[in-house]
């Protein structure tokens, strides 16, 4: 018989906010260290965790209830803004999660490359940039219409980064580990984005 202590053990924890026990994907594990409470997207620092939902209201409301110091049970310094760094945090990571894509050959960007990817049935996730136009956004709800996952990622500027160029509205990965390590990431960063940006968490 599986308890509740070994359900959240095997993939969940509870979140210091809703204290509801939620799957760790729509986390955001948090650590102390030293006086500070740092970010720890990779869930790998030492010590004592505390999950947040990836939500910059519960994160915000985190920071304003002194959550983090009775997580931690001591005093510990959290910055006013936590929620747009760790929102900065993981738009990084989605770009550099991109990068190790290209370098294995499982990423190219670009709207031909990636509708010639898409329509060969080759990819599990089409990116496109959160400043991309209307003709962008008819091409993701297209791609979501169809079998290909869809998420909006940072800016062209920053997609464009991994490949070497000024501007990409466009990226598609295949399917894969990578591939499921960024849509985790582009759900977060969806979470964590200002309401401006269409975040109704």
């Amino acid at each position: 018989m599986m308890t509740a202590r070994t359900t959240e053990d095997a993939g969940a924890r509870r979140c210091i906010v809703a204290r509801t026990v939620e799957a760790r994907a729509g986390l955001v594990r948090f650590v102390a260290h030293g006086a500070d409470v740092v970010p720890d997207l990779a869930e790998r620092l030492p010590g004592r965790g505390a999950w947040v939902g990836a939500r910059r209201n519960r994160i915000d409301e985190a920071v304003r209830r002194n959550l983090f110091s009775r997580a931690f049970q001591r005093r510990v310094d959290v910055p006013p803004d936590l929620a747009g760094q760790v929102e900065e945090l993981v738009a990084r990571r989605v770009i550099d999660l991109v990068g190790l894509a290209r370098r294995a050959g499982h990423a190219v960007y670009g709207r031909d490359r990636c509708l010639e990817a898409v329509n060969a049935g080759d990819v599990g996730l089409l990116i496109v940039a959160d400043d991309a136009g209307t003709e962008s956004r008819r091409m993701l709800r297209a791609a979501d219409a169809g079998s290909v996952a869809t998420g909006t990622g940072p800016s062209k500027a920053k997609l464009g980064t991994p490949f070497g160029v000024d501007s990409a509205a466009y990226v598609a990965v295949r399917a894969g580990s990578l591939c499921d390590r960024i849509k985790r990431d582009l759900q977060r960063l969806a979470g964590l984005r200002p309401a401006e940006h269409g975040n109704q968490a």
